[in-house]
C-alpha cells in the first residue's frame, strides 16, 4: 500500500444538518453529474418515513475541496430537514471520481434474498410481484416499473407483512406452473395471484387454472379468450407490454366475478387511452 496516498485522508462520523448540508452543495458541488429529482424525492421520503439508516455509505471530497460523492443524500437532507449521520471522507485523490458507483447497485430481490433470506431462485419474481400488489393496492396501473417505486426496505417490510399470503402464492405457482407452459413471467403471474388471492382465494385458484393451466375449459368463455390472447403475447401474435397484459387479467377477474361473459376475442385486451383501470373486486 502505498501510504503517501493515505496519509492526508481525513475519515469521520458527522452529523449533517440540513445547514450543513446546503454549505456543502453551495460551495464543493461544482463537478458533479445532473441530480435526479425522483432519486432525491426517495431518499426523502424514506428520511420521512424514518427509513433512512446509518449504512456506511460517505460523503467523498477530494484535495481540492470538490464533492465526489453524496450530492443525492444532501439534497435529500436539505429538503426533509432532517440531520443524518455519515462517514466523511476528506482530502481524496481527485481523480477517484473515476471508480466511484461502478458496483453493482442492490435492488428488491437482493435484498429479500440477503435480509429476508428468500431463495435467491425466486426473490426477484417475488420482488417484481410485490411491488405489482403495491401499485393496485393504490389504484395504480399495473406494472413493475414506472411511477410509484418501492424503496428495497418497503419491499422488504411488504414481504414481512404478507409472508403468508405470499408463500401460498409461490407455492402454488411451483406445483402448477411449468417454466416452458408459463404464459406469463413469474413476477406477473405472483402479482395476479397475490391481488386475486387477496380478495377471494377460491375464486383466484379457479380462474388461474383456467388462465394460466388451461384446465376445465370445456367451451368457450372469458377465461378461455383470456388464456388464447396472453399466450399470442407471449408468441409475439400480439403486442403488448405488462401493464396492458396484466390489466386485462384484471378487467377479465372483474368481468367473471360480476357475472358477466365477454364474447368476443377483441373485447378481451385492455386499452390504454380507451379503458380506464379499475382494481380488482
Amino acid at each position: 500500500m502505498n501510504n503517501l496516498i493515505h496519509e492526508n485522508t481525513v475519515v469521520s462520523i458527522r452529523e449533517i444538518t440540513p445547514a450543513n448540508a446546503v454549505r456543502i452543495l453551495d460551495t464543493k458541488n461544482e463537478r458533479n453529474r445532473g441530480i435526479s429529482k425522483s432519486k432525491v424525492s426517495e431518499y426523502v421520503n424514506a428520511m420521512k418515513r424514518d427509513e433512512w439508516l446509518f449504512n456506511g455509505d460517505s460523503i467523498r471530497i477530494s484535495s481540492e475541496g470538490i464533492l465526489l460523492d453524496g450530492q443525492h443524500r444532501l439534497t435529500a437532507v436539505a429538503k426533509s430537514g432532517i440531520s443524518q449521520h455519515f462517514i466523511v471522507i476528506e482530502n481524496m485523490q481527485k481523480n477517484v471520481g473515476l471508480t466511484i458507483d461502478n458496483g453493482k447497485v442492490r435492488n428488491g430481490g437482493d435484498v429479500l434474498a440477503i435480509q429476508a433470506k428468500v431463495a435467491p431462485s425466486m426473490a426477484q419474481a417475488i420482488s417484481g410481484a410485490i411491488k405489482i400488489f403495491a401499485k393496485h393496492e393504490n389504484g395504480r396501473s399495473l406494472s413493475t416499473s414506472g411511477g410509484g417505486k418501492l424503496t428495497n426496505t418497503q419491499v422488504v417490510n411488504a414481504y414481512q407483512s404478507n409472508k403468508t399470503l405470499i408463500d401460498f402464492c409461490v407455492n402454488w405457482l411451483g406445483s402448477n406452473i411449468k417454466k416452458q407452459g408459463a404464459i406469463l413471467s413469474k413476477s406477473e403471474m405472483l402479482g395476479v395471484l397475490l391481488i386475486l388471492s387477496s380478495i377471494d382465494k377460491d375464486d383466484c385458484i379457479s380462474f388461474c387454472e383456467m388462465v394460466f393451466c388451461g384446465l376445465h375449459i370445456q367451451e368457450v368463455c372469458s377465461q378461455s379468450l383470456l388464456r388464447e390472447y396472453l399466450i399470442d403475447c407471449k408468441t409475439g401474435l400480439k403486442k403488448s407490454d405488462q401493464t396492458q397484459r396484466l390489466c386485462s387479467v384484471i378487467k377479465v377477474w372483474n368481468s367473471v366475478r360480476a357475472g358477466r361473459t365477454i364474447k368476443k376475442s377483441v373485447n378481451i385486451a385492455f386499452y390504454k387511452g380507451k379503458d380506464s383501470f379499475k382494481q380488482a373486486k
